[in-house]
């Protein structure tokens, strides 16, 4: 078995649980910090602290034993998409749906994206070709992803335009297996300018979720993030900031979540608020998800971390909240100094410490990193022009 190929096919499976997020969008959990209080969802057992009028989770449920589990489906449906026959697929993925109802019940509720793609398995099961085409849309979609991860967007998108096609031969237009990659696709565009198609894309997909699993279902909160992500990339922060909140309503019932895309449904919610001004409330949300991002990258210097401080650090300042956001920044700005490649969100978090001297009256010591920021900005432009 070709582990590279494991992890092409894991990043499908991933891709679709998380439905509108980048493969590179990974954020943390850690017991809440701040303004917030610890909660209690009644009837559901889910744990959570109240922001910003929602319940937001610090329970999600048994990812970790959920992946050990999924290893076996997983691995046979590697080898089904290499060789393009559905053998011991159905099997494989009614196995693993036994196990957790053993050991957690409730199986149906617990992995949606895998329950449903095993229903499309067993529609093209007995029908070779359209097997084989519904593999070969998993082959395109799963290269997409090497081609997005080597920063080569334009090719990842036409990928999965042509992972689309692939999956028509095979299934009709209403099934889950394009939902997710439809979304995929929203957010590509969403990221490289493509706003207007990101957003009919995106919403068509809300849509058709709706009706086909209810106003409620698990899929349409996730399907809601990405509708949001395409409205934040049209300048249109209030649309978003309304759909999250009405994603993570849904999403604080789901048994099972991956913490890494819920909390990225918090770092947009962070973002649309920051968009509106709404400072106060993105404090307290960066309360919440702030540390949770440094727990799960044990302070590790890395882009997510580094917006994580900004967008807390940046709230903080504009409350006139200055201590609070030193605190916050830390040896964040002498870090980004210090590191070769800063990046975009090294670069943003830099501004927002600039800001902050400024507005005490130490403006003097932000040399540096005005000329750090100008630096990142040539390469920026630099790249953009090859």
């Amino acid at each position: 078995m070709n582990f590279a190929r494991i992890r092409e096919v894991s990043f499908v499976l991933l891709a679709m649980a998380m439905s509108a997020f980048s493969v590179n969008d990974l954020l943390a959990k850690e017991p809440a910090a701040g303004k917030l209080t610890p909660n209690a969802k009644e009837g559901s057992g889910k744990k959570g602290v109240q922001c910003c009028g929602l319940l937001l989770r610090t329970d999600f449920g048994h990812p970790d034993r959920l992946a050990e589990l999924s290893i076996q489906p997983d691995t046979v449906m590697t080898n089904c998409i290499d060789s393009g026959k559905s053998k011991g697929l159905v099997e494989a993925f009614d196995v693993y749906f036994q196990d957790i109802d053993k050991e957690f019940g409730d199986a149906a509720k617990r992995d949606i994206v895998r329950l449903r793609l095993n229903q499309v398995f067993k529609t093209v099961v007995n029908d070779a070709t359209r097997s084989s085409q519904l593999f070969e849309g998993f082959r395109k979609f799963a290269f997409a992803s090497v081609l997005a991860s080597k920063g080569l967007s334009a090719r990842a998108i036409d990928e999965v335009r042509q992972a689309r096609v692939a999956f028509l031969r095979a299934v009709p237009a209403d099934s889950f297996c394009l939902m997710p990659v439809e979304l995929y696709l929203a957010t590509a565009l969403a990221d490289t300018g493509e706003s207007e198609e990101a957003v009919a894309i995106a919403q068509g997909v809300v849509n058709r979720s709706r009706k086909a699993y209810g106003e409620r279902d698990e899929f349409v909160g996730l399907a809601l993030v990405g509708l949001a992500k395409a409205q934040m990339a049209a300048t249109k922060p209030d649309l978003a900031e309304a759909s999250l909140r009405e994603s993570m309503r849904i999403l604080a019932d789901v048994p099972e979540i991956q913490p890494n895309a819920y909390l990225l449904n918090c770092n947009v919610f962070a973002e649309a608020l920051l968009a509106q001004s709404k400072n106060a409330e993105a404090a307290e949300l960066m309360a919440y998800l702030d540390p949770q991002m440094r727990t799960l990258f044990h302070d590790q210097l890395v882009p997510p971390v580094f917006t994580s401080v900004m967008m807390r650090a940046k709230a903080l300042v504009a409350l006139e909240r200055y201590e609070e956001a030193e605190k916050v920044l830390g040896r964040f700005p002498e870090l980004m100094l210090s590191i070769r490649e800063p990046g975009v969100a090294g670069r943003d978090l830099l501004h927002v410490y600039v800001s902050l001297l400024e507005k005490t009256d130490r403006a003097a010591q932000a040399g540096p990193s005005r000329k750090c920021i100008a630096k990142i900005d040539a390469r920026i432009a630099s790249a953009s022009r090859r």
